[in-house]
């Protein structure tokens, strides 16, 4: 694909908070016209009646999906449908010639026995999602940029990984012992249904660990840790509920290999190198930790790292908005990649003062 002003982009699931924020960030983009937005519950009204905030598309209307319709009038999907939805739907855009970004869970194993294994059923496009491309750009842009079909990663490996891909490449992780994630989440990211979990009596106040051990994103990153960083490193995986909007902080606990020793100097030097380039990526000097309200609104992350040689361990923490770059920020600086556009193009590098 190359850099167009008449790219033609549908944003299927629109209207939930991933959808939403997608629509937000393309209304900014010079080189991208939407075309159709999909929804179920809300067909035959406009954007404009759903987020009134999205004021620059209001007049867009919201229609129900038909597959060949899409094809028709677009050029690229960004799909925000639901996990366990998208794969069939998707995989019919896909044998149309369309490119596909997908925000969902549902291309980012390209095996399809990992995905099966993660989410309880069988993949019903293996062959389409063996050849899918993992959206994570820092670490595997040269692969996005010449995708036609994209899983975009989910926002609690996008902190997690961003955080752990270095320390594998390096081969600074004892496989025997993996990683420990403690990743902390905002409620947006358990989308907009309503559901009594997530009313604000139900949130506000206190902090929830839930799935502790067995949460779907747990097999994601140790399939990417292995796919990307190119070792085994097993996960463990503790998410919890913060009672914030947005933002992720995800903490990476690794042991090194008996005989390697890692100092915070080293440790630092490496991730400061890694990301030397990274557009979005902010390694924190030396005794700074990352707060998820300086990348809130962002499609920024933030890194902060400490190390003791002593005992071996190493930890890295990473801030990201789970809704931009850990979901629809991140589809669209896919979409740049492929467009041939500057990574940053229409995303938000700066949030708010307060």
């Amino acid at each position: 694909m190359s850099k167009t002003n008449t790219t033609r982009v549908a944003v299927l699931g629109a209207t939930g908070y991933v959808g939403g924020q997608v629509l937000a960030i393309l209304a900014n983009h010079p080189y991208v016209t939407v075309t159709t937005a999909t929804t179920v519950r809300y067909a035959g009204q406009t954007l404009g009646d759903v987020f009134p905030a999205l004021a620059p598309l209001a007049d867009l209307g919201l229609t129900t999906l038909d597959a060949e319709a899409v094809c028709r009038d677009a050029d690229v999907v960004l799909s925000a449908l639901p996990h366990g939805h998208s794969a069939r739907v998707l995989g019919e855009i896909a044998d149309k010639g369309t490119t596909v970004i997908d925000l969902s869970a549902d291309y980012r194993f390209s095996d399809p026995a990992a995905y099966q294994a993660a989410y309880g059923q069988e993949h019903p496009r293996p062959e389409l999602a063996e050849g899918a491309v993992y959206g994570l750009v820092e670490h595997h842009r040269e692969a996005v940029s010449g995708a036609n079909l994209i899983g975009v990663p989910g926002c609690y490996p996008t902190a997690t990984l961003l955080a752990l891909l270095p320390l594998v490449k390096a081969g600074w992780v004892d496989a025997s012992l993996g990683a420990v994630v403690d990743a902390k989440s905002g409620i947006s990211g358990a989308g907009r249904e309503a559901k009594t979990a997530n009313l604000f009596c139900e949130v506000d106040g206190g902090t929830r660990a839930y799935n502790v051990g067995i949460h779907r994103h747990q097999q994601e990153m140790a399939f990417q840790a292995r796919a990307l960083g190119g070792a085994e490193c097993p996960v463990f995986f503790t998410p919890q509920v913060v009672p914030m909007t947005r933002g992720i902080l995800a903490s990476v606990y690794v042991h090194t290999p008996e005989g390697v020793g890692v100092d915070a100097n080293a440790l630092h030097a490496e991730f400061a190198r890694t990301y030397a380039d990274a557009r979005f990526g902010t390694v924190l000097p030396l005794g700074s930790f990352p707060d998820t309200k300086n990348v809130a609104g962002t499609n920024r992350f933030a890194i902060g790292v400490a190390a003791h040689p002593e005992t071996r361990k190493l930890v890295v923490l990473c801030a990201i908005d789970n809704l931009i770059k850990g979901a629809a920020g991140q589809g669209v600086q896919c979409l740049n990649a492929l467009l041939g556009l500057p990574e940053e193009t229409a995303l938000p590098m700066m949030g708010g003062v307060v």
